[in-house]
């Protein structure tokens, strides 16, 4: 036997409705016998006969004989059925020739009972059981007109509607008999009725009229409907918002397959999203429903996070191995940056050697630039955030960001006061200059880039673009242009590092990768709305400083950030201011493991005239150092080294020596641990640097130390 047809004739629901349908019962009279015989002589067949199929086989009720002489109730097996087609089909079957027809040709009733002609009418129930057949049968071959099937199938409704009205009756009546002394069995209230009404979700019931027949509380509070007035009304005119809308095609395709089916769809005029379960019932719908808004904003909320958290994931990852080429690319650099600025220093300047050092360096700044961005971008630079004014400092940077602009791009700014907010100064410019540049680069027709700063102050969750903001105090710095958009398909790749749209040679694609980098660190939100052929805008959000007088400690003034060099590196590098020489032959101890660093870093200082002491490691420069006990009045130590870096070294010669001040050299390493040895006053270069930048930073550390003290 076919799984369906088996799994449909296991049905308890359809077998109880069997059983109702053939009970014996005293009223109302079973009408089958009056219906097949009218069947019988309306289109001329011998027999007409009402058939219910069971896995047990089929039961037969109907008449045998045109005029309807003898009354029948034959039980046959499932071997001899004809009927169990139709169940299984759940579609009407015409047979003109039985024992030429491929789906019954050996079925035994052709001999046994002379079956030949056959028509059957699926006996379905309004929840979608189909109990048998009303079938029409014949001795000879009979072609069947759509006028016979016709009259079938107007008296297999009334069939079917018998069915059920004999059901409900059987149903109403088991229910009675659940009582118990007149009261309702423990647990259970009286009437279901009573159950939905206290259900939360929404519930209905549809009859076949589209009328509605009940409403609970959920569901008229969900709907915003009167359900008193709503009851016996036609569901369209109570829910006019409905008409055309999901909710009505899956309704009436529940009604026409008999099939249960489950929907979400959005109610624009209310905005809300809804979900709808409708099940097919013995008169009609049952309809449950319920508001799901806050389920989807939550999911989808969670959907962003972990977008977010894959996101981060990834340039936790990359960040880690673009740290680890910047550490090495920065020792180069330093000793190539350093040796150009003395060999330039010793060039004539009108030699032919100059352009060339000149070109060189320009180079080496370039590169510096995107080091910078490296570590930007792998939240790996160490920043030294101070309560920072951002109108003021954006103000001051504009004149140098209108340099970088063609003459057909305009720059306009709107800077009203805003409250302070806590950023590494050098961060803030970094940010602003890749911003300025990626809006001029969106315009190779000119236009105008808008820079703007405001404030807001949240009460509940913002959201920007599917970017969450927290409530709270907030300063949105706002970068926008006028340019070329960012096609749809690309915008959440913009973040991504080494991803660019630039042609090859014009981008490195670490600019919006380092800004990121930036505002995660700070803690902040970055959005991001762009329309192709109208412009894109950047809104930053950065939390507002709690106090306009907390700032972080100063640093050594001779420390140029990374991110101060990357900005100034496009318009031109100033020079280091004069230093005074050294009062006598103090003694610096150089700590560096690279040999061409500790090369170029010798070369410079001792050039200035200092007596120095070199080592290979921490390890190695504590050795020394309580060999010249007394006698170091500078350590210049790198970060990253084997067995004893630069932070444990300082460490160290704190614990021994708390007079002796010490310079780190950082190119990268554990970011933290060099931030908690900076606010303890430790002084902080940045590799790459140059000659003068490093001659600044020792002679600033000494001269610190001279005045707290004694000589």
């Amino acid at each position: 036997m076919d799984s369906g047809l088996s799994a449909a004739l296991k049905n308890r629901a359809r077998l109880q409705i069997m059983q109702d349908a053939v009970t014996p019962r005293a009223y109302p009279a079973e009408p089958y016998e009056h219906l097949t015989r009218a069947a019988a002589r309306a289109i001329d067949v011998p027999m007409v006969l009402v058939s219910l199929v069971s896995e047990g086989g089929q039961y037969a009720r109907g008449v045998q004989g045109t005029m309807g002489e003898l009354a029948m109730c034959v039980t046959t097996p499932l071997s001899h059925s004809f009927c169990k087609h139709v169940v299984d089909s759940r579609t009407v079957l015409r047979i003109p020739d039985a024992r030429v027809h491929p789906l019954v040709c050996t079925n035994p009733s052709i001999d046994e009972f002379g079956v030949v002609g056959y028509l059957g009418i699926p006996l379905t129930t309004s929840d979608g059981h189909t109990l048998g057949a009303l079938c029409a049968i014949t001795h000879t071959p009979r072609e069947w007109t759509p006028f016979e099937e016709a009259i079938l199938d107007d008296l297999a409704r009334v069939v079917v509607c018998e069915i059920e009205l004999r059901a409900e009756l059987a149903h109403r009546e088991r229910n009675a008999e659940r009582q118990v002394g007149g009261h309702a069995v423990e647990g259970l209230p009286e009437r279901s009725a009573d159950i939905l009404d206290h259900m939360l979700e929404g519930a209905a019931a549809i009859d076949r009229e589209w009328r509605v027949s009940f409403m609970n509380e959920a569901g008229a509070l969900a709907l915003a409907i009167d359900r008193d007035t709503a009851i016996g009304q036609d569901l369209w005119a109570v829910l006019p918002r409905m008409v055309n809308s999901p909710f009505e095609a899956t309704l009436r395709q529940a009604a026409l397959t008999h099939q249960s089916l489950e929907m979400e769809a959005m109610v624009p005029e209310a905005q809300r999203w809804f979900m709808m379960r409708v099940v097919p019932a013995r008169h009609g719908l049952a309809v449950y429903f319920a508001d799901i808004t806050e389920r989807r904003r939550a999911l989808e909320a969670l959907a962003v996070r972990e977008s977010q958290l894959h996101q981060a994931q990834k340039m936790e990852a990359v960040g880690v191995l673009a740290g680890g080429i910047a550490h090495d690319f920065n020792n180069l650099l330093t000793v190539i940056r350093a040796n150009c600025e003395m060999l330039m220093q010793r060039a004539s300047s009108d030699g032919p050697s100059e352009p060339l050092l000149a070109e060189m360096h320009v180079a080496t700044t370039r590169a510096a630039k995107l080091t910078a961005q490296l570590l930007a971008f792998g939240r790996k630079q160490v920043i030294q955030p101070r309560v920072v004014e951002p109108g003021v400092q954006i103000a001051a940077m504009a004149p140098m960001i209108g340099r970088l602009m063609p003459a057909n791009v305009e720059m306009v700014t709107s800077l009203p006061h805003v409250p302070p907010i806590v950023i590494d100064p050098g961060q803030l410019e970094q940010v602003m200059l890749n911003l300025a540049t990626n809006a001029r680069d969106a315009m190779p027709n000119g236009g105008k880039v808008r820079v703007r700063t405001s404030f807001v102050n949240l009460a509940s969750v913002l959201r920007d673009q599917g970017v969450e903001i927290a409530p709270g105090r907030w300063v949105v710095l706002s970068v926008c242009d006028e340019g070329t958009g960012i096609p749809a398909e690309i915008l959440p790749r913009i973040f991504e590092p080494f991803f660019t749209t630039k042609p090859l040679g014009k981008g490195t694609g670490l600019g919006l990768s380092s800004i990121f980098g930036i505002v995660q660190a700070a803690h902040g939100r970055i959005v991001v709305e762009s329309q192709e052929g109208k412009g894109t805008e950047f809104r930053i959000y950065l939390q507002a400083a709690a106090s306009e007088a907390v700032a972080a400690p100063a640093i050594v003034s001779a420390v140029a950030t990374t991110a101060s060099v990357a900005a100034t590196a496009l318009v031109a590098e100033p020079s280091a201011p004069a230093v005074p020489a050294p009062r006598v032959a103090e003694r610096l101890l150089v700590v560096d493991d690279e040999q061409s660093v500790r090369s170029v870093v010798e070369r410079v200082l001792a050039s200035d005239g200092y007596e120095l002491l070199v080592a290979r490691d921490g390890g190695e420069a504590l050795e020394m150092f309580e060999a010249h006990l007394g006698a170091i009045d500078l350590v210049l130590s790198d970060v990253v080294m084997p067995r004893t870096s630069g932070v444990e070294l300082a460490g160290a010669l704190r614990r021994r020596a708390p007079g002796v001040p010490v310079v780190l050299m950082s190119g990268y390493g554990d970011v933290q641990a060099v931030q908690n040895e900076v606010q303890r006053g430790t002084a902080l270069i940045n590799k790459p640097f140059n000659a003068s930048t490093l001659r600044e930073a020792v002679r600033r550390a000494l001269s610190d130390r001279g005045r707290t003290l004694p000589s």
